[in-house]
């Protein structure tokens, strides 16, 4: 007879099920929102916390191997989380970034995943709820020192090196689509400048899985679509460059590979 075989390995996800299981198709598993947000650190293995995995294998199974032998089967896993770690540096006077001058979120409607490892869109179930993440940790980080020659409008009295400190948070997101190039955002935005409605102006909205798919190298040109490079990916960092608090450029480093982007819009 046809066996089929899911293999999914996890700590933070909930496992879900619309009824009694009865086929793979009504294997479901979807990330615990509180309140709409997802904070937690998803595949940390220090703290057990290996990730998300999948994996499926069809089988053929006879009566003969029952209680007589057994029959060993491999099955590839897919690794469903990402850690995307998001460094904000300035470039000008003062050289200082504080993460908590700024808010950090990603939108993306990846949060509940079917038996096909495919998104099961919660916006569309519920009538525009966006759910969205924010960071697990946030630091800053003294990276090193200005010398005055090359600091904007240093007074030539000032002899010190001046420190210069990045703002680094982290997120851990579900698996990355290339259907969502165009929904998925991140939006960085600032605590002490607004809008003339009030709101926090934004520093930073772009579709970050577009500027991800980027980072795939000529030495990567076996990989053959960028839903296969997302997949084969699971650690991001994003270098976003500030001018007087202004996003001015963006370098995105995978592994060994460091892509700078210069199709941007600035912002204002």
């Amino acid at each position: 007879m046809e066996a089929w075989l899911a293999t999914v390995l996890h700590l933070f996800w909930d496992y879900k099920s619309r009824s009694r299981i009865t086929s793979i198709s009504d294997l479901t598993v979807s990330l615990p929102l509180t309140n709409g947000v997802s904070d937690s650190e998803l595949h940390n293995i220090e703290k057990h916390s290996g990730g998300l995995f999948y994996g499926t294998l069809d089988v053929s199974v006879t009566n003969a191997d029952y209680g007589t032998t057994y029959t060993e089967h491999t099955v590839k896993l897919m690794k469903d989380t990402n850690n995307i770690q998001i460094i904000l540096e300035e470039i000008a006077s003062p050289f200082e970034v504080d993460y908590a001058d700024y808010e950090f979120t990603i939108i993306d409607d990846n949060f509940k995943i079917d038996s096909s490892n495919n998104p099961i869109h919660i916006a569309d179930d519920n009538s525009g709820f966006q759910p969205v993440y924010k960071p697990y940790f946030f630091k800053n980080s003294l990276i090193g020192y200005v010398e005055p020659g090359y600091r904007e409008g240093a007074p030539v009295y000032e002899d010190e090196s001046r420190p210069v400190q990045v703002g680094c948070v982290e997120f851990s997101t579900s698996r990355l689509f290339t259907d969502h190039m165009n929904s998925a955002r991140l939006i960085i935005t600032s605590n002490k400048e607004h809008e003339k409605d009030g709101s926090n102006k934004k520093i930073v909205d772009l579709p970050f899985i577009t500027y991800l798919a980027k980072t795939q190298g000529f030495g990567m040109s076996w990989i053959k679509s960028d839903q296969e490079y997302l997949d084969r990916q699971s650690n991001w960092t994003l270098f976003f460059f500030l001018q007087h608090g202004k996003w001015i450029n963006t370098t995105i480093a995978v592994n060994s590979w460091t892509v700078r982007v210069n199709d941007i819009e600035l912002g204002h």
